[in-house]
């Protein structure tokens, strides 16, 4: 007598024909409703109607000195750049028309108070400035690869610190995910250098803008919580667990569109290779965003374009009470709120990429349910020092590629 769809799906087209199911349902003597969650469901199925209390979201003070500090310093870095690159050339082209635009995109973040949209936006303005200037400076192939080998170089400097460091809150655990990730992403894109005879600058640039972020991000080590046991036992295991997840949608996808996502495929792959190397971190993060790219296909899977705001919306609601059920249990996902602010600020302009960055909020808003709450059962390694010195000691390295070819020159 009654039959529940997810809410965003009530018309079904194939073809040339459009069917609002709705209506079907009442001609077959069929109730169908619409729905947003398993609550939604859950009071449909028991005739109910709960009543929710409204959701405000607490942001964590401590974050957003930190990200505003984070956005600040990457936004400089971009400015900084711009006004090399325009004191020595200026040229317009579309890599200066695209900088200039994440710039724009920067500011109005900034001034909305997204701290995070802000320091994205500024760090995609400072890899096209640095391209730029690095290539008006026209630098031979040898002179790339020289810089590539000292970045390289202070990449493998940071590694070590950061590989040595004891894990004892699950903001600590964001911090080095997203840490590690830029810099095996620079790590990646160094080799590509020497592999490539064309876009070496370009890759210098991005490798280079990638540990810069790093360095930044860096200081959400100083940021506390609730304590939490992530050693290499839990960290495996919520691996594995995320891995088993992601390739299940796959599999799902699969069955609709065969042969496709090739990308995705790629991604569990490389995880599980991170997790065979007990790369634990990173393979958590790459499963989490195969998973979050499948779910987002799958959501999409028979939704009409006119339908995708709408979805959307429903998709931050979720986003938001995961943060909020996150936040009653002591622990700021700083991942999961920065991403749930990006997915706001890009659903204006790009529906499609914000519904992604909503994804990403799910996945990373609820990584407790993965651990248990204590100190870790491993000791780890403590590290001599505070992590408020990395910029002082990778900085320096990534501030003298600003200037690479300079000295060669003259």
């Amino acid at each position: 007598k009654t039959v529940l769809i997810p809410s965003g799906k009530r018309e079904l087209s194939e073809g040339n024909i459009t069917t609002d199911l709705v209506e079907f349902g009442q001609s077959k003597g069929v109730k169908v409703l619409e729905v947003r969650t398993i609550d939604e469901a859950i009071d449909a199925m028991m005739g109910r109607k709960s009543q929710k209390p409204a959701i405000h979201l607490q942001v964590n003070p401590e974050y957003t000195d930190i990200m505003k500090n984070v956005s600040l310093h990457l936004c400089e870095r971009a400015r900084k750049l711009e006004r090399q690159y325009m004191a020595e050339s200026g040229e317009k082209n579309e890599f200066l028309d695209a900088a200039q635009k994440s710039l724009d995109q920067a500011s109005r973040a900034a001034q909305m108070g997204d701290h995070y949209s802000a320091a994205s936006f500024c760090f995609r303005a400072a890899i096209n400035y640095d391209y730029l200037y690095q290539d008006h400076k026209n630098l031979s192939k040898q002179e790339i690869e020289v810089a590539a080998y000292k970045l390289k170089q202070s990449v493998n400097k940071f590694s070590e610190y950061l590989g040595a460091k004891k894990l004892l809150t699950l903001t600590e655990l964001q911090a080095y995910m997203i840490v590690e990730e830029r810099l095996s992403e620079a790590q990646e894109t160094i080799e590509e250098i020497y592999k490539t005879n064309s876009s070496a600058s370009y890759m210098l640039a991005s490798a280079t803008e990638r540990v810069e972020s790093a360095v930044v991000w860096s200081k959400f080590f100083m940021m506390g919580g609730a304590k939490y046991q992530v050693d290499n036992t839990t960290l495996a295991q919520s691996c594995e667990d995320k891995i088993r997840e992601s390739e299940e949608r796959y599999q799902y996808l699969q069955v609709y569109i065969p042969k496709q996502f090739e990308e995705i495929k790629k991604e569990i792959e490389q995880a599980g290779n991170d997790m065979y190397e007990g790369k634990y971190e990173m393979c958590l993060t790459k499963a989490s965003k195969a998973k979050a790219e499948a779910d987002r296909l799958i959501n999409l899977l028979g939704t009409d374009e006119d339908q995708i705001h709408g979805l959307l919306e429903n998709k931050l609601a979720v986003a938001k009470q995961s943060i909020y059920k996150s936040e009653q249990k002591g622990v700021f996902p700083i991942l999961g709120y920065s991403y749930y602010e990006f997915a706001n600020s890009l659903k204006g302009t790009d529906p499609l990429a914000a519904m992604l960055y909503a994804e990403y909020s799910l996945e990373f808003s609820n990584l407790d349910m993965y651990f248990s709450q204590g100190s870790s059962i491993d000791d780890g390694s403590v590290l001599p020092w505070s992590w408020e010195y990395i910029p002082w000691i990778v900085g320096g390295i990534i501030l003298g590629m600003m200037t690479v070819g300079t000295r060669e020159q003259h």
